[in-house]
């Protein structure tokens, strides 16, 4: 009995050295990929577009109301005009690199990223208002000042892309796979770099929100109502 404890003590051991060995060997590589990702880093194509600015005059009170709600989450009933800038983001798929490690390991990382970006601004403007009018000319005025706060906020979104997207794919999308879980990897590594560019894109679309709101405040509305009287 005893000779068969040493024996099993011996196993178990063993079985301890080999995990450790393969944990230290895993750990080993993927410092390795990670190095390799970096030396070789993505290339980055992001697709940008301010579109051409559009009039919609075709909207009464009641339709600009609701607008608003939708857009903005308010529900004004005096709004003599509204803007869109209808923000759209597309990120495709990573295309990704492989290259063999040991045995049935690979180094996987991304090879090319790419993301469209794009605005599609809108002025409407109450139907109602002749083009002559000063409240119409100050619709139009009111809405450019939107138009030129999201032409800014996309260049800087632009930049923020091209410095931030090499850090988000070396942290989501740079990993030692078994060979057979190349199709497992390549959706989990998606969902984690669409997931951290996502969250940049929200960043800068509520600190747009909140530019934009500051030119659609009660008091700025009341400064330019003065200046139709």
């Amino acid at each position: 009995m005893r000779v068969l404890l040493t024996y099993l003590s011996i196993v178990v051991a063993f079985i301890g050295l080999m995990a450790e060995a393969r944990a230290a060997s895993y750990n080993f590589l993927q410092q390795e990929c990670r190095e390799l990702a970096g030396a070789n880093p993505p290339k980055i194509e992001i697709v940008y577009n301010y579109g051409k600015l559009k009039y919609n005059t075709e909207l009464y009170q009641v339709d600009l109301a609701k607008l608003d709600a939708s857009l903005n989450h308010r529900n004004r009933k005096d709004l003599n005009g509204l803007t869109d800038l209808a923000p759209e983001i597309n990120i495709e798929g990573i295309e990704l690199k492989y290259k063999t490690m040991e045995s049935s390991r690979v180094c996987v990382y991304p090879q090319t990223l790419k993301i469209s970006v794009k605005y599609t601004p809108v002025i409407y403007i109450l139907k109602t208002l002749s083009k002559d009018s000063c409240k119409y000319k100050m619709a139009v005025r009111h809405g450019k000042a939107h138009v030129d706060l999201g032409y800014t906020a996309l260049n800087l979104l632009v930049k923020a892309l091209r410095n931030k997207l090499p850090d988000i794919a070396q942290s989501s999308a740079v990993n030692v796979i078994e060979s057979a879980d190349d199709q497992k990897a390549l959706k989990i590594m998606n969902e984690l770099y669409q997931k951290q560019v996502l969250i940049l894109w929200e960043v800068f679309n509520n600190a747009l929100k909140e530019k934009q709101l500051l030119l659609d405040s009660d008091e700025f509305f009341a400064r330019e109502s003065k200046m139709c009287l």
